[in-house]
C-alpha cells in the first residue's frame, strides 16, 4: 500500500534514457533527456559517447536514469512461452546465484539474459560512483517492447536499432539478434522523429515514465525496486517534511479515537490471518515439494549425472569460429503422449554457425575422438547468403563412460 501512494505522488517528470554497448573492448553509449510534460515528452538533450568516463560531461544530478546495457558478457536466449525447464538448465551454468537474471516477456516468447554479477557490478560501479540515480535496469533490447503499442508494425516487421535487429509477429516480439551494422534510419513516434541509435534510451523511458510501467512485461529482474526506491528517497526528502503536520495531526487523532481493546483486538486479528496465511503458505510448499519429488523420481535423474561431462568434453572441442546456438541432451522425443514427458536416453543435438565446412569438418573429426561419442548422425550444413555464415546441425549418440 505504501509503495502505491508513494509512486502516485512522486511521478518522473525528466527521465534520462542511456543505453551502453560494451563489445570486444569498445564502449558505445547513447543518452537522451526527455520530459513530460502535459501527456508529451519532449526530447531535450542528445549524447553520443565512446567511454564511460565521460558520463562527467552530462549534467545528470537527481535525474532519474533508465539504463539498458549490450555486452559480449551476456548471454542471452529465446524460450518458448509454455517452457518449464528451470533457468539454469537453459543456460548450463553450475550456480546460478553467480549471475544476475533478466526475464521478460513479449508475444508467443519469452526472452533470457543472464550476466556474471561480477562483470555486471563492474560496469554499473561507473554510475553509482557518479551518484547516478537508476530508477530501470535492461539487459540487452527487451525494454524496446514498450513502444510497439506506439508504432504500426503490422506494417514493417523488422527494425534495426542500436546494436539489435529486431523482428516481430502479430503478437509481439519474436527475435532479438545482436548486430554490427550502424543504421542511421529514423523512427517516428507521433510527430517525432528518433534517430536508430537513440530508440533503445527514448524506450527506456518510456518503460519507466509512467506509475508501474517498467513492470508490465518483466517476469523477473535482479532489479525490479529500483524505481519505487527511489520514490521511496525522494518522497522522504521532500514530500515527508511538508506532510509531517498532516500525519502528526492524524496519528493524534487516531490515538483518542481508538479504544485500547479494539486496538488489541485488531492486533490479535492480524496475528492469527499472518498465521492462516502462513499454515496455507505451508501447505502449498509441501505439496509443490511432493509434486516435483514424484516428477524427479518419474525422470530418474541419477542417469543424468553425466551432462556436464558431455558439455565439458564439447566445448573443449570447439574450434575458434565455430558457434554453437544450441546443445540440447537428452532431447524430448517427437512421439511423446499426452501430459508424459518421454526424453531419448543418450542423445545430443547440436546446432551452431560456423564459416565453412571444413571447419565443421575438422571439429566433426575431433569429436569422433571422443571415447564417450558413439556415431555422428543427421548431419546438415547449410550456407546463408545474407549473412555468407554456414548454419549447421548434427546429432550425437553416447555412450556413459
Amino acid at each position: 500500500m505504501i509503495d502505491n501512494i508513494v509512486s502516485h505522488i512522486i511521478r518522473f517528470k525528466k527521465v534520462w534514457g542511456i543505453h551502453v554497448d560494451e563489445t570486444n573492448g569498445i564502449v558505445r553509449l547513447s543518452a537522451i533527456l526527455l520530459e513530460y510534460k502535459k501527456g508529451v515528452l519532449n526530447i531535450l538533450q542528445e549524447h553520443r559517447m565512446n567511454s564511460l568516463e565521460k558520463l562527467d560531461e552530462i549534467e545528470i544530478g537527481e535525474i532519474p536514469v533508465s539504463l539498458s546495457y549490450s555486452s559480449d558478457n551476456i548471454l542471452s536466449k529465446r524460450i518458448e512461452l509454455n517452457s518449464k525447464v528451470p533457468i539454469d538448465e537453459i543456460i548450463h551454468v553450475p550456480d546460478i546465484e553467480q549471475f544476475h537474471v533478466q526475464l521478460f516477456q513479449s508475444g508467443n516468447f519469452k526472452f533470457l539474459s543472464v550476466i556474471r554479477k561480477e562483470n555486471f557490478e563492474k560496469f554499473i560501479s561507473s554510475f553509482y560512483d557518479r551518484q547516478i540515480s537508476i530508477v530501470l535496469i535492461s539487459l540487452e533490447a527487451y525494454c524496446f517492447s514498450h513502444m510497439l503499442e506506439y508504432i504500426d508494425y503490422n506494417q514493417k516487421k523488422e527494425f534495426l536499432i542500436n546494436n539489435y535487429r529486431i523482428k516481430l509477429d502479430n503478437e509481439g516480439i519474436s527475435e532479438i539478434l545482436p548486430i554490427d551494422i550502424k543504421d542511421t534510419a529514423t523512427l517516428k513516434i507521433g510527430t517525432t522523429e528518433i534517430k536508430s541509435d537513440l530508440i533503445l534510451p527514448y524506450s527506456n523511458v518510456i518503460a519507466s515514465i509512467s506509475l508501474n510501467e517498467a513492470n508490465l512485461n518483466l517476469i523477473k529482474s535482479d532489479w525490479k525496486q529500483l524505481a519505487i526506491n527511489y520514490k521511496h528517497k525522494i518522497f522522504v526528502k521532500k514530500g515527508l517534511p511538508l506532510s509531517l503536520g498532516s500525519i502528526l495531526f492524524i496519528l493524534l487523532l487516531n490515538f483518542i479515537i481508538l479504544q485500547v481493546k479494539t486496538d488489541e483486538f485488531n492486533k490479535r486479528s492480524q496475528i492469527l490471518l499472518h498465521h492462516q496465511s502462513q499454515l496455507t503458505k505451508l501447505d502449498k510448499l509441501e505439496q509443490d515439494f511432493e509434486d516435483k519429488q514424484k516428477f524427479l523420481g518419474e525422470l530418474n535423474l541419477n542417469d543424468y549425472k553425466y551432462y556436464s561431462y558431455y558439455a565439458d568434453r564439447i566445448a573443449a572441442t570447439i574450434i575458434k569460429d565455430i558457434k554453437l546456438s544450441s546443445l540440447v541432451i537428452n532431447p524430448i522425443a517427437n512421439d511423446q503422449r499426452k501430459n508424459v514427458i518421454h526424453f531419448r536416453e543418450n542423445i545430443i543435438n547440436i546446432s551452431g554457425i560456423c564459416n565453412s565446412s571444413s571447419e565443421l569438418n575438422h571439429w566433426l573429426i575431433a569429436l569422433e575422438k571422443q571415447p564417450f561419442i558413439q556415431e555422428i548422425t543427421n548431419q546438415v550444413f547449410e550456407l546463408n547468403d545474407y549473412d555468407e555464415k554456414g548454419h549447421f546441425s548434427f546429432t550425437l549418440k553416447v555412450i556413459q563412460p
